[in-house]
């Protein structure tokens, strides 16, 4: 048997639930190969028990990965891993040829203020800070979506929110900056605003 306390490691006290934290790291053992695909799990009273857990939390766990498409359920067989699992793979991106542009169809005169500086005509862009759109996980993302949707719970959520946004999308950025950036900082130090000119317009304040 695997040993489930040293794959799947949980804060009792951090503000993430504690299934989400088990459903993470069943995910994690999948990506790092320790779980294959159509591998046996344990059922939801013996995970609890391994990891001294309420079973509500390790079927609420269970039922975040089924959802999310890592593991399958069959009534009287039991839990296993996904033959398909949801692991983003490298894509090729299109190739883009800049001599094969098609016109618009319309003349339009463009004043010689408007023309920039320098026109570049390279087929590569790089761009310093911002990410590049075609390598984000679609799939996932309208996966996501669809399951926060079908919650009941969620549908109080398309009432108004905080002002400041969503709190725990400010909780992950002040995360994810803490590590990254080296601060110190926590959620309400975070402003989410409906775009780079909003932001810009009240830091100018």
């Amino acid at each position: 048997m695997l040993p489930w306390k040293n794959l799947i490691q949980f804060d009792r006290n951090a503000p993430k639930s504690v299934y989400l934290q088990i459903a993470e790291g069943i995910i994690n053992a999948i990506r790092s190969g320790y779980l294959q695909a159509g591998q046996r799990l344990p059922g939801s009273r013996q995970m609890a028990d391994l990891l001294e857990v309420n079973r509500k939390t390790s079927l609420l766990a269970y039922d975040e990965l089924v959802a999310q498409g890592w593991i399958i359920t069959q009534s009287s067989r039991g839990t296993f891993v996904a033959d398909t699992l949801p692991i983003i793979r490298p894509t090729a991106l299109e190739n883009t040829d800049p001599t094969q542009s098609e016109a618009a169809g319309f003349s339009w005169h463009i004043p010689e203020f408007l023309q920039p500086p320098i026109s570049f005509s390279f087929p590569l862009s790089f761009d310093d800070g911002l990410p590049d759109i075609r390598l984000a996980p679609i799939e996932e993302l309208a996966r996501a979506h669809s399951r926060n949707l079908r919650r009941l719970w969620d549908q109080r959520q398309l009432s108004y929110q905080d002002a400041l946004g969503y709190v725990q999308l400010r909780a992950q950025l002040a995360q994810e900056l803490n590590a990254t950036r080296g601060l110190n900082i926590g959620p309400d130090h975070i402003m989410i605003t409906r775009g780079s000119q909003m932001a810009i317009f009240l830091a100018a304040r």
